[in-house]
């Protein structure tokens, strides 16, 4: 059964998408299909048709099209395009007919795939040939088998892959209580340079989002990005994972990470006026004694308020999304990292100084130590 032609409620038409897919609309025109072609049922099955066309094209094994095979297309053309036809050059195929163009492929293809059609050669030899040995990978469909249009989904509504990108389905990661919710994406992009997709993430400052030097790549922990580049906005981050590679013939392979927040916590029944923006580290000062209390992690969306005391007690309350495991398997994690050792009754000592963590709510928990100027 044929599939059903679908409509676009946009009016996108072929000849748009055939440019767009070469990179040849003006960029304002770029840009809004790309928009629109990850919501759109009849583009994407347009640009599908294109890609098997393609595909179709770049694997099938070269042959000798004898004279026989151009007298075959010559005869099944009408007698106004024949007049000037022959064996075509280069610079002729601009100007035959769409119709004509598809009859010439469909002989062809009749052609390579039925030698004997064509051949008025020597047919002595009747053994198989020899497979060619694959030496470079032609397409995105070969690079990444399987993949599709790719889109960044209904949580990002403001990130557009760029155009002519297809992925494979995205992995999941992370998503426990209190954790990101994290999606890898496989990518390839046809008609691109390296520097052409760097550029189209950059641009996502032009729409709010905002560098960010960390990303949470455990679905809690914000780690460095390092060589990467990630973004943030609202409570939800973006991370171009490199290497990016170019296979040639503009065809890219890199990775994109999207990370989506848990559900917030509802701090207002602890009783404190906690911050509005949201902590990923302690604000603490750095000490000169010591720098073991400085920017000491912590869960994801967690809210603070400092509650210090008499006798150098420095604190904060926090609240933070998750569960008291989650909040405290985290913290637990994390204070060994930094070399803190938990010596019981919610005590943790590192090289002389102590912190005490105390979990008994997400919405009102609580860190504390003595301020090393009021030590001994």
């Amino acid at each position: 059964m044929n599939e059903p032609h679908l409509h676009c409620p946009l009016g996108v038409h072929r000849q748009q998408l055939s440019a767009w897919r070469d990179h040849a609309l003006a960029e304002h025109e770029m840009r809004r299909i790309a928009e629109h072609v990850p919501t759109c049922a009849a583009c994407q099955q347009t640009l599908a048709q294109f890609g098997e066309i393609a595909s179709l094209l770049h694997h099938q094994p070269l042959t000798d099209l004898t004279s026989s095979v151009w007298n075959g297309v010559h005869q099944r053309m009408r007698p106004k395009e024949r007049i000037t036809m022959s064996r075509p050059r280069p610079a002729l195929w601009g100007g035959i007919s769409a119709a004509a163009l598809i009859v010439l492929i469909a002989v062809i293809l009749t052609a390579i795939n039925h030698p004997s059609l064509g051949n008025t050669g020597n047919t002595g030899n009747t053994g198989t040939a020899p497979s060619p040995t694959v030496t470079a990978a032609t397409d995105c469909a070969a690079l990444l088998p399987g993949a599709a249009v790719a889109s960044a989904g209904a949580q990002f509504p403001d990130v557009a892959f760029p155009p002519a990108t297809v992925g494979l389905s995205p992995t999941r990661s992370g998503g426990d209580v209190g954790q990101f919710t994290i999606t890898t994406h496989a990518l390839c992009t046809a008609h691109a340079t390296v520097a052409a997709i760097t550029a189209h993430f950059g641009d996502l400052t032009a729409s709010g989002w905002l560098h960010s030097n960390t990303f949470p790549t455990d679905g809690s922990f914000q780690s460095p990005c390092g060589t990467d580049q990630c973004w943030a906005k609202d409570v939800r981050y973006i991370k171009l994972a490199g290497p990016l590679t170019d296979h040639g013939s503009g065809l890219i392979t890199y990775t994109v990470l999207l990370a989506t927040a848990p559900p917030a916590p509802d701090c207002s029944a602890s009783g404190n006026t906690f911050s509005q923006g949201y902590y990923y580290l302690l604000p603490d000062p750095h000490y000169t004694q010591t720098p073991l209390y400085a920017d000491i992690p912590l869960p994801p969306l967690t809210r603070i308020v400092p509650n210090d005391a008499a006798g150098g007690i420095r604190g904060y309350d926090l609240c933070s999304a998750g569960s008291v495991a989650s909040i405290t398997a985290f913290m637990q994690a994390q204070l060994t990292a930094l070399g803190w050792s938990n010596t019981g009754n919610n005590v943790w000592m590192n090289k002389g100084y102590s912190l005490i963590l105390l979990v008994p709510a997400t919405t009102q928990w609580t860190i504390y130590w003595r301020d090393p100027s009021f030590l001994p």
